[in-house]
Parts: structure tokens; sequence; C-alpha cells
């Protein structure tokens, strides 16, 4: 008997292009949803610092179960997750309302205070988090990494000297016909 391969030609999942995000949904959205459905108004989340996409994801645990002797009877394992962070350049009322809850404020300034008749507001009271569909395409964005429903957790950090809205996403558990909790698209194509 010959031993084959799994593939001909290594299939590498390599750098970051964008990162891409669908609308909050309901779970009721989930249930007869589509990638399609999900991500019908996506939008990017814009540039993103280097290399600040990392891989946070739990790694799975085997327990040994031993005899007396120290000969394993049995393993017990527990899954690992899916999740990564990353960080988003920008600061703007669109972004931080998207990730950071944040809300406008009307009149906040006085155009007779020190901060000018233009200036505007936002302001974060809630904690970040929202469940929404999130994926993140490869660097030739041939490929994509998706979570059809990710709980998103957002927060303000500073590196370099630069003020980030810093983003972390956790799959959730999703098995539907057209759903999973963690998918690979090859062969994508995005439109902007």
């Amino acid at each position: 008997m010959a031993i084959g391969k799994f593939d001909t030609v290594t299939s590498v999942f390599a750098g970051v292009s964008d990162i891409i995000v669908g609308d909050v949904a309901a779970d009721s959205a989930y249930e007869s949803g589509t990638l399609d459905t999900l991500f019908a108004t996506a939008k990017s989340v814009g540039q993103v610092k280097e290399d600040s996409t990392n891989w946070t994801g739990d790694d799975p645990t085997v327990d040994s179960v031993k005899d007396e002797k120290g000969n394993i009877i049995t393993t017990k394992t527990t899954a690992g997750t899916f999740a990564f962070e990353f960080l988003m350049a920008s600061m703007s009322p669109n972004i931080l309302k998207a990730f950071m809850k944040a809300e406008d404020v009307a009149s906040a300034v006085s155009s007779s205070g020190p901060f000018g008749s233009g200036a505007g507001a936002v302001k974060i009271v809630d904690l970040p988090v929202t469940v929404r569909p999130i994926m993140v395409a490869n660097d030739v964005a041939d490929k994509a990494i998706v979570f059809p429903k990710a709980k998103i957790v957002a927060s303000i950090t500073r590196e370099d000297g630069v003020f980030f809205v810093k983003g972390t996403a956790t799959a959730e558990f999703v098995d539907t016909t057209k759903l999973g909790t963690f998918m690979l698209l090859n062969g994508i194509e995005l439109s902007y």
C-alpha cells in the first residue's frame, strides 16, 4: 500500500490584509442564517497596527487518568477555543460606537468654551461587549478565517505613543447546516 498525501501543494494562511465585521445579530439570525446574510452589510475595521493581530485562543488540554503503577487508563480532553486580538488605528466616533458602545453627546461643549464651536463628543459608559460575525482575510485576500458568532470585547490601549482600540474576538458555539463555530473560506474575492 502506498502512502498518500493530504495536499500536493501546501496551502498556508499567512498575514492579514483586512479584518471585517458584520452587524450585531440576534441569536435567531444564526438559526437559518448564512455567511452572506450575516455579512450583508460588512464593514472593514480599517487600518490595523502591524503585527498586532495575535491568536489568543486556548489550546486543548489532555489530562491522563493513571492506575497505581502510573500506567494510563484513559485520557480526558478539553477542547480549546478560537480567539484573536487586534489593534484598530482609528479612534473615530464610528469605530467607538461599533466596538465600544459609544454614544453621541449633544452639546457637550458650548461655543463660548475653550474647545471651539465645532467640537463633537461621544461617551463610553457600558461594558464594551458585542456579539457579531468577524473575519480575518489573509495577506492576499484569497482566504478568510470566520467566526460567524463572535463575542468581541474592546478597550482603549496605547502602544508606540499612539492610542488604539483593542478588539478581542472569541468564537461562540454555532452548529447549523450553513454555519460552524470556526470556518475557513478558500478562494474568496472581497469586493469593496
